[in-house]
């Protein structure tokens, strides 16, 4: 990025990096390019965002066209959003049936699930909300509904990939065309980026060592293997938090017991003065110290400030003026 161009074309070009859909992106490249100087120097940036721009307009209609005018809109619930994809007859019905008790329709047959099933997993006092879509196949954004299927995903805070099979080349194709990168340490800006783990199902069959093998060898994921009828799954809930990158903590009034099916959900590597604000706008202008309990603290009960950095399933509790 040139060194001489405007605060606006700053903000414009962070509003880019941090759109998900189509039309998020136009409008910020559009405001990049009006607030870029008009120089010799910005000429090769300036092409590229008209580059870019074209591509996304390119994108958007015929996003439309597929949609057909149709919208897909799942109201975020709990902590965080985990979306369940996966090939078809892999268990995908089954283990959101598990880990939520609901209860989708469960058949032999491929594609029996339709549309998204919403289910809510409780975990250590928290609600984590799961969407399951329909299975993923070859031309998948292509299809009426996959444009609005792939819009799910991006809102989603980590993806789960459930599979029987080694060959998931063609799934990854459809995010790829979807400009979808799943743990791309590189952070391409003209894609959306989301963390994502594969879990391996059906643990219990003979086959499950070559499965295992093919998917270690050529796909640089983290594996986690289950048996969605035998297993007891509690592991995998435990997995699932992990790769959210999130915490939560406990709070406690002087003198009384933990909350403990109270937790409050904050990011990794948050402070006291991020819980208090979490709880009320007033707890800072109050707040004279907290005590801490758990991973964070020396010792129990330690006496702390608002920059104290906090850890999962810490206690804290807050003193008032």
């Amino acid at each position: 990025m040139p060194t001489n161009v405007t605060v606006e074309y700053v903000v414009a070009e962070k509003e880019y990096s941090k759109a998900i859909t189509a039309q998020e992106k136009i409008k910020a490249l559009e405001n990049m390019y009006v607030t870029v100087p008009k120089h010799k120097n910005t000429e090769k940036l300036r092409q590229e965002i008209k580059t870019k721009l074209a591509k996304y307009k390119d994108k958007s209609e015929k996003e439309a066209k597929k949609s057909k005018g149709k919208s897909l809109a799942i109201k975020k619930e709990g902590a965080a959003t985990i979306v369940l994809v996966g090939p078809p007859n892999s268990g995908k019905s089954t283990l959101l049936n598990k880990l939520t008790g609901k209860k989708v329709e469960i058949n032999d047959y491929e594609f029996t699930t339709k549309k998204p099933e919403v289910g809510i997993m409780k975990y250590k006092g928290l609600k984590l909300q799961m969407v399951e879509l329909p299975a993923i196949t070859e031309g998948y954004g292509n299809k009426e509904k996959g444009p609005s299927f792939f819009s799910v995903i991006r809102n989603a805070d980590l993806v789960v990939i459930l599979t029987d099979t080694a060959e998931l080349d063609s799934m990854f194709r459809e995010f790829e065309n979807a400009d979808i990168a799943l743990n791309d340490k590189l952070r391409d800006e003209s894609k959306t980026n989301l963390k994502a783990v594969i879990v391996i199902n059906k643990a219990d069959l003979e086959s499950f060592g070559e499965t295992y093998m093919g998917l270690y060898k050529y796909y640089n994921f983290d594996l986690i293997p289950i048996s969605a009828i035998n297993d007891n799954l509690n592991m995998l809930a435990d997995r699932v938090w992990k790769y959210l990158g999130l915490i939560k903590v406990y709070t406690k009034e002087p003198g009384k017991r933990v909350k403990k099916d109270e937790p409050i959900c904050l990011k990794k590597d948050a402070k006291i003065e991020d819980m208090a604000k979490n709880i009320h706008k007033d707890f800072i202008r109050k707040f004279r110290f907290a005590r801490v309990w758990g991973k964070s603290a020396r010792f129990s009960g330690m006496k702390s400030g608002l920059k104290h950095k906090l850890e999962d399933e810490d206690v804290v509790e807050v003193h008032m003026k």
